[in-house]
């Protein structure tokens, strides 16, 4: 054991109050340990009873010790319980004689097959003569009486009598127990609010759709009865993998990611979203230089998954990461992003969906250039995708380099829609604002066909520096005042289809089946979190794979993770032997709890946004009246910006 997970044992030991301490088993103790340190702390004398089992006429056997209060047992027998001790019929004294150490000994698995000379057949146990003995659905142990403490018979403790019930599993117990708990959890109240009252006075009610992206994360967090996995679209693998069991690994992964869909699709829809970002995790390595695969190997699957959105009436978008770069100057880069757009166009070309399944791309880096890169992105427009490719391409205005004003003229110019972030547009404003803006990007689409869409996000509670302010929050509480009545709004939340459910129960826009919403998780972190900054074609999320933001597949703790873990379960099991005994705990606490407490001192996203509306004002007057574009200090909440330079 570690000294830190010996520290947290140590202190957690003396952390309940009572006359003795309290022996806390540590994270590598099993519950029989675990059940002495109760036994032991007990200042009541502990009484113990033996419960006995017979199975087919074999001799009684004494299985195992109940714990019964003292107090209980004074009721009962008298005052003299504290000097009680079990006592054994004969058979079971006989049986403990008979054992080498007087402990019973259970016999060992050979010895009991040996035992067993009866076979059973067509339902009927028969000796070795064939002769039947007793039919199998009969085969009840022999009654019983059960054990007297000082001619007292004690059934209550007992094992039940026989039953016919088939026996569930703990499993299915622990999810029957979780659905009861969540029969009895009430969701927080939320505040509503009038999406038509907010606007302006010729927007009506919202007509449009809310999405989410990639992952449902009640979908992703269970398993369906008759699958070993949960429902997710972003499994992935490692190049060594590949390497080792060959491409097919890879392929399988992803023709599992893609019959997935299906029922992330009929989830939507029963609760009132039709409108979903599929995962750029799907096809794992498709585009990788050295073992790239065809995506068409897998046209039954994506054509099926297809039918069923179009069906179904759900509109599917995609957003390629940000390593994919149209106006870089490298010529590397600018081959794998081509090459990895070009991919998963053909995979929604496959899918059969229609230009309302549009592909989202950032403008990307400015390199010390901006106008440059413009250039160097309008002729990889124009030059280098195909033409299914450049009809499904749409920009989005990005928090770093290029502001939706900076990308409008370029959009206009070749006809491609852009996509309007306002989390981004607080961030890297333009000099006109939204309501100045939404014209001419509703334009661009209309000219196309297409139904307009944009992207909501909100800032972390507590941010303060521009890196942090990055960061999306868990849920959106506010839909934007411009937002046009019939748009379709992607809601890029850490909380998932949690975020559209929870936008739902705010505006009154569809009813929501308490079953599926989730609580909130503490919204306490305000960094942003790693991300990839190398295009190899693994298709691999922008966090690290595991962790609670990423769409991958789990991954193995780390040495410090696990000790982390440790320290964690040892505290549990403090508590819960605590609450049974109806003591106070007052040991170590969890991570979960300190970052609890944390949240009570953060201020709450809604104020972080009202300070990010106030900074971008500020650059908005500054570019219409020609001055630079400088980023904002970091926030003090005393109001004035802190000594810290800008992430």
């Amino acid at each position: 054991m570690s000294s830190i997970t010996r520290a947290a044992s140590d202190a957690i030991a003396t952390s309940i109050h009572s006359d003795q301490p309290l022996s806390v088993p540590s994270a590598r103790t099993d519950s029989s340990r675990a059940a002495q340190a109760v036994q032991q702390s007990a200042s009541a004398p502990i009484l113990q009873q033996t419960r006995r089992r017979s199975a087919r006429g074999s001799a009684k056997q004494v299985e195992a010790q109940v714990l019964v209060d003292a107090s209980q047992v004074k009721e009962e027998v008298g005052e003299g319980a504290a000097d009680v001790r079990p006592v054994l019929d004969e058979s079971s004294v006989d049986a403990l004689k008979g054992s080498r150490n007087g402990r019973y000994n259970a016999p060992s698995r050979k010895r009991k097959a040996s035992a067993k000379s009866a076979a059973a057949a067509n339902g009927m146990l028969k000796d070795e003569s064939g002769e039947e003995i007793i039919a199998q659905s009969n085969a009840h142990p022999a009654p019983t009486e059960p054990p007297q403490i000082n001619g007292v018979h004690k059934t209550d403790s007992l094992s039940p009598a026989p039953s016919d019930t088939p026996k569930v599993s703990a499993l299915e117990r622990k999810r029957l127990a979780a659905i009861e708990a969540h029969h009895k959890w009430e969701p927080a109240p939320v505040q509503h609010r009038d999406f038509a009252q907010e606007g302006s006075a010729q927007r009506g009610a919202f007509r449009g759709r809310l999405g989410y992206a990639c992952l449902n994360t009640v979908l992703r967090s269970t398993k369906p009865p008759s699958s070993k996995e949960s429902i997710f679209s972003s499994r992935t693998l490692r190049l060594a993998t590949i390497r080792e069991k060959g491409v097919e690994a890879a392929i399988e992964l992803a023709r599992a990611n893609i019959n997935d869909i299906i029922p992330m699709l009929h989830w939507n829809v029963a609760n009132n979203i039709r409108f979903m970002r599929l995962s750029c995790e799907m096809l794992p390595f498709a585009s990788h230089n050295e073992v790239g695969w065809d995506v068409s190997v897998l046209e039954t699957e994506l054509r099926r998954a297809g039918n069923e959105a179009k069906k179904l009436g759900v509109r599917l978008t995609l957003h390629p990461g940000q390593f994919v770069q149209l106006g870089t100057p490298n010529q590397q880069v600018l081959e794998n992003s081509i090459r990895e757009f070009e991919i998963y166009c053909k995979m929604l070309d496959l899918m059969g969906l229609g230009p309302e399944s549009v592909m989202i791309l950032h403008g990307g880096g400015s390199y010390g250039d901006q106008a440059a890169a413009l250039e160097r992105i309008e002729n990889t427009i124009t030059t280098r995708l195909s033409a299914s490719a450049r009809s499904r391409l749409v920009l989005e205005n990005d928090e770093i380099s290029y502001s939706a004003e900076e990308l409008l003229p370029l959009c206009e110019k070749l006809d491609v829609p852009l996509v309007f972030d306002w989390h981004h547009d607080l961030l890297r404003p333009s000099s006109l604002t939204p309501d100045e803006l939404l014209p001419r990007i509703i334009n661009i689409w209309q000219r196309r066909g297409i139904k307009p869409k944009f992207h909501l996000s909100e800032p972390r509670a507590g941010a303060k520096t521009h890196r942090q302010r990055r960061a999306h929050s868990d849920r959106c509480v506010e839909l934007p005042m411009e937002l046009p009545e019939d748009a379709d709004l992607m809601i890029e939340a850490k909380d998932k289809e949690q975020a559209v459910l929870e936008l739902y129960r705010i505006y009154n826009l569809f009813p929501v089946d308490k079953m599926v919403l989730r609580p909130h998780a503490d919204d306490v972190t305000m960094a942003t979190a790693g991300r990839r900054t190398v295009l190899d074609g693994s298709g691999g999320s922008t966090k690290r794979s595991g962790s609670p933001t990423s769409t991958g597949s789990p991954r193995k703790l780390t040495p410090k993770e696990e000790e982390a873990q440790k320290v964690s379960n040892a505290i549990k099991k403090a508590k819960a032997v605590a609450e049974r005994l109806g003591r106070t705990y007052d040991g170590p606490r969890e991570e979960e709890d300190l970052r609890a407490e944390l949240a009570k001192n953060l201020v709450p996203a809604s104020q972080v946004r009202a300070e990010m509306k106030t900074a971008a004002n500020r650059i908005r007057e500054d570019l219409k009246a020609g001055r630079p574009r400088v980023a904002p200090a970091p926030i003090s909440r005393e109001g004035t910006p802190t000594a810290d330079a800008e992430e």
